[in-house]
Formats: C-alpha cells, sequence, structure tokens
C-alpha cells in the first residue's frame, strides 16, 4: 500500500517483490537492499505526513535500482459543525463579539471583524487552522455571521439640578445622564440631544427637559426643572400704632405683596404701609416685590378729623350765632383739655345771653362704643366751662343757647 493518511501511528513500508529482467522476486534474498529518504534525505520517521521515497538497490543476483513513493496524506479535520451564528443584542457600551462553538480538537480559531461596541452591524469571521500544521489540515477554513448592535432604549434621565430659585438670571438644566438597556451614561457622545419646551431659562416657572437618543440610543425621556420664586418675609412696624395683624406675612420674588396687615391707632386713621418711617416709598397689595431680601414696612398714620356743628336750639328763634358752623377737631382732643369759648364763640343779641353749648335734649348721647359722651341730658357748657372729660371718637352735634332777654329786665 503506497498511501495512508496520518492518524498518529508510524507506517513503515514494505517492499513485498521486485521485478528484473521481467521476473518477480518476492524474497529479499534474491538479492536487494531497501532504503528510505525523505527531502532527499534518508529518514527513519514512518508516521509524520509527506512522502517517503521507497529505493531497491540490487546485489548478488541482481543489478541497478528502482524508486516508489510512499504518501502519508495530511489528515482533513473537518469544521462543517463549528457553531457561528448570527448575533444581534442591545447597546450597552462594552465591545461584543461572536464566540465559536464545538470547535473539533487540534483546530484553532482566529477572528477578524469581530468586536463592536457602536450601535450598527458588520460581518465577523472566525478563521480555522489546524494545531499540528505539519500533519493536519481543516475545512472549511473560515465561516461568517453577521453581529448586529441594536440601539438601546432611553428610560430616564438626570439632570444636574432638579430646581432653582428665582434671581434674574437664567439657570439653563443640562443633563448630566441618561439611563437605557439598565445601564447610566453619563457621556453624551453615546448619543443623545437636548430640548426644552421653552427659551426663558430666567422667569418662574417648569421646564420640560427631554434627551433624545440618537447613535446608540433610540426613544427619549423627560425630566422635570422648575425655577421657583424666592420668598422673602415681610415685617410690619406699626410705627406708633397697636401690634399690627399679622406681624409678618410671606411674599414671592417676583410677585406682588397681596394683602398687607391691619392695624389700628387711636384717633389715627391707618394711610398705609411704606418702605420708612418717614417718608420712603408706598406699598399697596399690587405693587411688585422688588427686594430679594426680607423687608420691613412701616404704618403711617393720619390724625382723624371730626365734625363739630353748631346750632340753634330748635324752637329757639332768639339769639343769633355768628361764626364757624362747622369745625374740625382733631381727633386727639380731650373735652376737658380746652375751652368750648376757644372752639367757637357766640354774639350777644337783644340781650339775650349766650348760655352755652348742649346736647340733644330727651335723649342721652352715645358714641359707637356705647360710652356716654357728654354726660346727663341738658348739661351744657358755658364760655371758659370744659366740655367735658370725655374723649370723643366721632361727629358731635352741639346747640347753641340763648337766656330770654326777658330775665334780665
Amino acid at each position: 500500500k503506497l498511501d495512508f493518511t496520518y492518524d498518529g501511528k508510524p507506517h513503515q513500508p514494505v517492499v513485498n517483490s521486485v521485478t528484473a529482467s521481467g521476473k518477480e522476486f518476492s524474497s529479499a534474498s534474491a538479492g536487494w537492499t531497501v532504503a528510505y529518504t525523505r527531502d532527499g534525505a534518508a529518514t527513519t520517521d514512518f508516521t509524520k505526513a509527506g512522502t517517503i521515497t521507497v529505493t531497491v538497490t540490487g546485489k548478488t543476483a541482481l543489478s541497478g535500482s528502482a524508486s516508489a513513493d510512499f504518501t502519508i496524506a495530511k489528515k482533513t479535520i473537518s469544521t462543517t459543525g463549528v457553531g457561528f451564528s448570527d448575533k444581534s443584542v442591545t447597546y450597552d457600551g462594552t465591545a461584543k463579539s461572536i464566540t465559536a462553538s464545538g470547535v473539533p480538537e487540534g483546530v484553532a480559531v482566529t477572528y477578524s471583524n469581530n468586536s463592536r461596541t457602536d450601535a450598527g452591524s458588520q460581518t465577523a469571521t472566525v478563521n480555522f487552522a489546524p494545531t499540528d500544521k505539519e500533519n493536519c489540515t481543516v475545512s472549511p477554513t473560515s465561516k461568517t455571521a453577521t453581529l448586529t448592535i441594536n440601539p438601546a432604549a432611553i428610560s430616564a434621565i438626570a439632570l444636574s439640578a432638579t430646581s432653582a430659585t428665582y434671581d434674574g438670571q437664567p439657570h439653563q438644566p443640562q443633563v448630566v445622564s441618561v439611563t437605557a438597556n439598565g445601564k447610566t451614561f453619563a457621556d453624551a457622545a453615546v448619543g443623545w440631544d437636548v430640548t426644552y419646551d421653552k427659551a426663558d431659562f430666567t422667569g418662574v416657572g417648569n421646564i420640560k427637559v427631554t434627551a433624545n437618543g440618537k447613535k446608540n440610543l433610540t426613544g427619549s425621556a423627560n425630566a422635570a426643572f422648575e425655577i421657583k420664586s424666592k420668598s422673602i418675609t415681610v415685617t410690619f412696624d406699626p410705627n406708633g400704632g397697636d401690634a399690627p395683624s399679622p406681624a409678618s406675612r410671606t411674599v414671592q420674588y417676583p410677585g406682588t405683596y397681596g394683602t398687607l396687615a391691619t392695624c389700628t391707632r387711636k384717633g389715627y386713621d391707618l394711610k398705609g404701609w411704606w418702605t420708612a418711617k418717614e417718608g420712603g416709598t408706598e406699598i399697596t397689595s399690587a405693587t411688585s416685590v422688588e427686594s430679594t431680601a426680607n423687608q420691613t414696612l412701616f404704618a403711617h398714620w393720619e390724625a382723624k378729623k371730626y365734625t363739630l356743628t353748631i346750632a340753634l336750639k330748635e324752637g329757639e328763634s332768639y339769639g343769633e350765632y355768628k361764626g364757624p358752623q362747622n369745625y374740625q377737631l382733631p381727633a386727639s382732643l380731650i373735652f376737658g383739655e380746652t375751652n368750648l369759648n376757644e372752639i367757637a364763640v357766640a354774639y350777644k343779641k337783644d340781650d339775650a345771653d349766650f348760655q352755652g353749648y348742649f346736647t340733644s335734649a330727651g335723649a342721652m348721647v352715645y358714641d359707637a362704643n356705647g360710652r356716654n359722651v357728654m354726660g346727663a341730658v341738658g348739661e351744657y357748657w358755658t364760655n371758659n366751662y370744659p366740655i367735658g372729660t370725655y374723649c370723643y371718637d366721632g361727629n358731635l352735634a352741639l346747640s347753641a343757647r340763648f337766656a330770654d332777654p326777658k330775665e334780665h329786665y
């Protein structure tokens, strides 16, 4: 037999017979010797693949020589059954590849174009080679498959901050990371653009921030950013009045002051609230808040004035009153600290003497709080006689009375 396939065992060829002068001789005793060469050199290796030349040389009864080639063929290892199939995965920022499976013993594998990180597709190749290249070969020598990385769907985004307090400066929120396929990515180069539902990053309000996938990412996700108004504490100083209600309140900047405190002071009307004890700027409920710091507002007061009405007592025609009929009295006037004569002057006529100023006859006079203003019915005050000892908070009506001239005859 002249041909064998490499199996790791020795296969030394044996010369069974030679033919000389038309006659076949089957015994080496007839006279020949056998020599083995491989690539022109004598060899005793009958295991590895290759061609061995067997040379028979005659001796004794034979002369000359003859040669024949003996071949040990390389073993072919089949790689047909090696698994190397298309692979499709979702982007996660790490390199992906296809791994061959079921590789036979004695076969080494190498790969080409078999690593991909970014989304997209490519053809990967696995190459087969025998580990014993001298004695083996493989078939087929390679296989191909498609490696595909699919974009990951964005599920959430994170902002540099979720809110800012209004200060008149722009506060544009930044997307610092997105989450997709269970992983968080901080580099926008991975694949996203940012859009906003408004271009105003200064004014108070909510801004919707959207990350839109591209390249390795797909889909979109939103996050909310709020520019909050600044809370300012406004304290109310009564500036001589009673305790205000409330003593303070919180307003927003920007915004208006809204409802201001109420406050009372005996004998005064609340004129309003100002930014200083004296002077300053008036603040109303509609005034825009311009201060970014806590603020104190001061009550400004205006003294109340009441009307004192002087009239002849009904039914009395004698006498004549000359002078102003209405007087504006400061609310702080204490009846009893001044004389009625200092407020108005009555004149005599026809010897009718001025007797004084009287309250309404037949009824007691009370103020709004139920206090008796003037005392007993018919009580009166003449020149240089104190009006009384009560502080009357309200308008007041008095009657001027003159004595009957006959009383003086």
